[in-house]
């Protein structure tokens, strides 16, 4: 965290949002066990989180691991013991309060050398760790910076540090205000409400169902009684479940970074819920790349998205929370640039901006 002459500035901001992730995300309280995993880049941040658990009299443990090493000697594993928890590890989880996750490695420079099936079989712990994250009812939060490193940043055109900076700023937001306007976003949005999105290329029409949740920045008592343990910083983003079969119509999306490169736009068209064709004007060899890879006609349009935060900005690496911003999933998260929103024909995003 330590380049592009930003040192003294990113330094300054990691320690203000460790105060604020250990005082008002968590609630750490004195006495309380926390646990912190970090990858390469996110070790300034997990030093200051460290320091303000200490201040606030808790007691810390710190996880740390190395991008490198780990994708060297990842190919070398035994297949039996890929993407395993072990027995420390669950205990750890049920032994902590709280966790502080800051995720890697970081994207680009390892991509290559890891198959997809690679990836998955290295990733398959996932639904178990949640899984018994929820059962020990630990407070967690994650930090996406951990993911930023040269080549993501080159994808994006800015500097790491920059990136960095921008997604820290973007935590010193009022997380009560972020609460409240999510509240107000999701009943909008209730089981069975038509949607139609209105996007550059085309209309997408849909039907809203099952899950939804709301990233705040905190992780409470009543997150951990309704199993919503594990929370991002910076914080603002509603997620809504979307019936997969009631898809119809055409959407373009862009600004997605995948391990094929800068998807800079696609427009997709739906079919009773089935992607029939998709085009990219700039960046058709990657979004072939990705298809091949995982076809988009074996994909489901799963979840809708809909952007809380004030103080982010696009072309950060977190364009999905700024305020008013509209993304869907279908296998990467796709930004809807400008789009408006319209539920039961009422708009709830007009252009890019919330309106209610």
């Amino acid at each position: 965290m330590k380049t592009d002459g930003y040192t003294a500035a990113i330094d300054r901001l990691s320690s203000s949002v460790a105060r604020i992730a250990v005082e008002k995300s968590l609630g750490i309280k004195q006495g309380e066990t926390v646990t912190v995993e970090t990858w390469d880049n996110g070790l300034g941040l997990a030093r200051a989180v460290i320091r303000e658990v200490r201040r606030v009299g808790a007691l810390p443990v710190l996880i740390y691991e190395h991008g490198q090493d780990y994708v060297q000697t990842l190919q070398k594993i035994p297949k039996a013991s890929l993407g395993v928890m072990g027995r420390h590890e669950y205990s750890l989880l049920k032994s902590s309060d709280a966790y502080v996750f800051i995720p890697g490695p970081p994207i680009g420079p390892y991509f290559p050398a890891i198959s997809r099936e690679d990836y998955i079989e290295a990733t398959k712990y996932n639904r178990a760790w949640y899984d018994a994250a929820k059962e020990a009812k630990l407070r967690g939060i994650r930090f996406p910076l951990g993911y930023v490193g040269k080549e993501y940043a080159s994808l994006l055109r800015q500097k790491p540090d920059k990136i960095i900076g921008e997604q820290l700023r973007a935590c010193l937001v009022d997380f009560d205000k972020i609460s409240e306007s999510g509240r107000e976003v999701l009943a909008t949005l209730p089981d069975g409400a038509h949607v139609r999105l209105l996007s550059e290329e085309g209309v997408l029409s849909f039907t809203l169902k099952g899950e939804s949740s709301l990233e705040d920045g905190v992780c409470d008592s009543a997150d951990v009684v309704s199993g919503d343990n594990m929370s991002s910083l910076p914080p603002g983003q509603v997620i809504r479940g979307v019936d997969p079969k009631s898809v119809e119509g055409v959407v373009s999306v862009s600004s997605s970074v995948s391990r094929f490169g800068r998807l800079s736009d696609a427009t997709f068209r739906f079919q009773a819920g089935v992607v029939v064709d998709y085009s990219s004007k700039r960046s058709a060899a990657v979004l072939r790349a990705m298809d091949a890879a995982s076809s988009f006609r074996e994909r489901a349009l799963g979840y809708l998205m809909v952007g809380l935060n004030p103080r982010m900005r696009y072309g950060y690496g977190q364009d999905g929370i700024v305020k008013g911003a509209v993304s869907l999933t279908l296998g990467f998260h796709g930004l809807v640039r400008e789009p408006t929103m319209e539920v039961d024909g009422k708009q709830v995003v007009k252009k890019g901006r919330l309106v209610i």
